[in-house]
Order: structure tokens, then C-alpha cells, then sequence
């Protein structure tokens, strides 16, 4: 099995060759480089190409999230392990909008740390049990935020209606689905004249079926018989199929 190539990265010497020390006696991973700063752990990871990256957060010249997201942007297949004492909420999403794959306290038992590495370095995404904890116990308390209902001036019988015609629907199917007297449904908002109370930019232009055809709106002329009287004359259809046109 290849070995995993980690570079560590954080200011604090004795703890950096303590992790040194545990990486190297593992067999499934090998130190490639170190660095005390975040200036020049980014231009190492960059020159040296590791699988994983052991990062601190609280570093000299350069913090651990800046160093984390230049080096996942220049070289998105470098896993980041963050491994620190900080362990606040602004810290934790700070780090993962960097790209961190995963997060882990310094109080990590050696154990969890290999396996951490391990998990990262085959592309998963890992956090120690308290910042796991700290991280759903966030995500529970979001709350989605709450569509507002279109035309909030209709009642709940025009509601529907207007859902019904927009399926289609005639005066005759709508009052036959609603249990009510054809005679009834014109007089419902939803489903009067294009000057109804539908909110203005909303009312319908045209009959249900045929959006925004002038053929299905009723056109009036008049003209003169022969003894001079003027006659009333209705041209195209004058409503949705299935309504007479009045003469």
C-alpha cells in the first residue's frame, strides 16, 4: 500500500515533531515537510505536493484558514486536517469555507488523529466528536426560512379556485370539484373580469387554456340594417369552451 505523504504544519515546535515522530512511526504515512508559519506553509505544500497537510489555526505571518484556502485553491487535491486548540463555531466554518476537510482538537487521541489523516487522504470529510457535535447541534437549530403565500389578500376557497383555473379549468369543472352552483364562481375574485382583485401584473389576460390570444376575447361592432337601426355584432369567442356565446 502507497504511503500517504503529510506535510505539518504549526508554530509550536515541540508539538510539531511530536506529530512528526507519530506519522513516522506509521506505516501508512510519511512526513515530506514541516513549517512554523502560514507563509511558508503554503509555498511548501505547493512545491511538495502532499496528500494531507496538518494544519494549525493560530500561526505567525500568516492565520491557518488564509494558508488552508491558498493552498486548496492552487491545489484543490490536497486534503487540509486542521488540528487545533480553537475550537468556536467562527473557527470550525471559518476553516471548512476555506476547504478543510476536516477538524480536529489538539486533545485528539493519537489514534484518532492516523485514522483522521487516513479518512482525509482518501477524500473524505472528518471532525472529532466535539466539533461533530457542535457542528449538527448548529445545523438543528437553523431554521429554513418560510415561503410567503401568493396573494395574501385571497381567502382560502379563492385560493384554491385560482389554483384551478390555472390547471384549466372552467366555471363548470371548478364548481362541480367545489360542490357549488355554476352561478356562483364568476363572482369569485379569482376568477371574475381582468379588473378582478388579483394584484396588479397578475390578472389573467386571456382565458385559461389559451395565454395571451386576442382570438379568445370578445370583439363588439355595430352595424346598420336596412331600415338604419344599429345591430349589435359579436365576433370570436366570447369565453372559455364550453360557454355559449351570447348574440
Amino acid at each position: 500500500m502507497e504511503q500517504l505523504r503529510i506535510m505539518v504544519v504549526d508554530d509550536h515546535e515541540d508539538f510539531r515533531h511530536g506529530l512528526e515522530a507519530l506519522l513516522a512511526s506509521n506505516d501508512a504515512t510519511e512526513v515530506v515537510g514541516s513549517s512554523d508559519n502560514g507563509e511558508d506553509a503554503v509555498r511548501t505544500a505547493l512545491e511538495l505536493q502532499p496528500d494531507v497537510v496538518l494544519m494549525d489555526l493560530h500561526m505567525p505571518r500568516l492565520n491557518g484558514i488564509e494558508a488552508t484556502e491558498q493552498i486548496v485553491r492552487s491545489s484543490p487535491h490536497i486534503g487540509v486536517l486542521v488540528l487545533t486548540m480553537m475550537e468556536d463555531e467562527e473557527s470550525v466554518f471559518a476553516a471548512i469555507r476555506a476547504g478543510a476537510r476536516g477538524y480536529l482538537l489538539k486533545g485528539a487521541r493519537r489514534s484518532e488523529i492516523v485514522r483522521s489523516i487516513e479518512a482525509v487522504g482518501a477524500g473524505e470529510v472528518i471532525f472529532g466528536p466535539a466539533i461533530a457535535e457542535r457542528v449538527t447541534t448548529y445545523f438543528r437549530g437553523v431554521q429554513q426560512p418560510v415561503t410567503p403565500e401568493p396573494f395574501p389578500e385571497l381567502t382560502e376557497r379563492e385560493r384554491h379556485v385560482l389554483r384551478l383555473i390555472a390547471l384549466g379549468r372552467d366555471n363548470a369543472e371548478i364548481a362541480r370539484e367545489l360542490h357549488l352552483s355554476v352561478k356562483t364562481i364568476p363572482t369569485t375574485p379569482a376568477t371574475s373580469s381582468p379588473s378582478s382583485t388579483l394584484p396588479t401584473g397578475r390578472r389573467r389576460s386571456s382565458w385559461p387554456g389559451r395565454p395571451g390570444s386576442n382570438d379568445d376575447r370578445l370583439r363588439v361592432t355595430h352595424r346598420r340594417n336596412g331600415r338604419g337601426e344599429r345591430r349589435r355584432v359579436s365576433g370570436g369567442r366570447a369565453g372559455p369552451p364550453g360557454q355559449r356565446r351570447r348574440r
